[in-house]
């Protein structure tokens, strides 16, 4: 009796196993639409947040349309960045986040496969931390900002799944009064980015 029972409870497991692996490797052999990339940030342009040093760019976007021509999907990616400067006197440090949410639509080339134009659409989030400091105090100030997102770019397939890729963020966005000397003034309202990166497709 405790034979059957020993041999039941391993059928059950190898069963439970055989359909895991069989599941598992039906979606492994599939082309997912999901992808992850990694990104290096540069901030560019003539605007306040041009100071800022890139750090990392993270993104996930998942396809939901298949057209042919073209996939549409949606996207979301964080990017940190960070400043510091010292006078002597005063010491500044911001410490940025950047969320930016995305409809976008990714262009397939028959002639050149491997070449994925994209452009997008979103609004981009934006969080800042402050710390102004001196001698006798500090002061620490956050704040929020956010705006319309374009963005534009170009995936380039190495091998399956495996992609590198360039792109371009154009980002209104205007800041809170009196965390800026003027916040109407165009050079506090807009944010350019050039970001290089890989990515992979699931």
């Amino acid at each position: 009796m405790i034979r059957n029972l020993i041999l039941t409870k391993c059928k059950k497991t190898y069963l439970v196993f055989l359909v895991v692996f069989i599941t598992v490797n039906s979606l492994i052999s599939q082309e997912s639409n999901f992808s992850l990339s990694l990104n290096y940030p540069l901030t560019n342009g003539d605007n306040y947040f041009d100071r800022n040093d890139g750090l990392i760019d993270l993104g996930v976007q998942y396809r939901f349309i298949d057209a042919g021509v073209v996939d549409l999907g949606i996207s979301l990616n964080a990017a940190f960045f960070n400043f510091s400067s010292d006078s002597g006197l005063t010491t500044t440090t911001e410490k940025s986040l950047l969320l930016q949410p995305r409809l976008f639509a990714e262009f397939n080339i028959p002639a050149v496969q491997k070449l994925q134009p994209f452009l997008g659409l979103g609004y981009a989030l934006t969080s800042f931390k402050n710390e102004f400091s001196t001698s006798q105090q500090v002061i620490n100030n956050d704040s929020n900002s956010g705006g319309l997102n374009f963005n534009f770019g170009l995936s380039y397939y190495i091998f399956k799944g495996l992609f590198v890729q360039g792109q371009y963020d154009y980002i209104s966005s205007k800041r809170e009064e009196g965390t800026v000397p003027d916040p109407d003034e165009k050079f506090y309202q807009k944010i350019g980015l050039i970001k290089l990166g890989v990515g992979y497709r699931f």
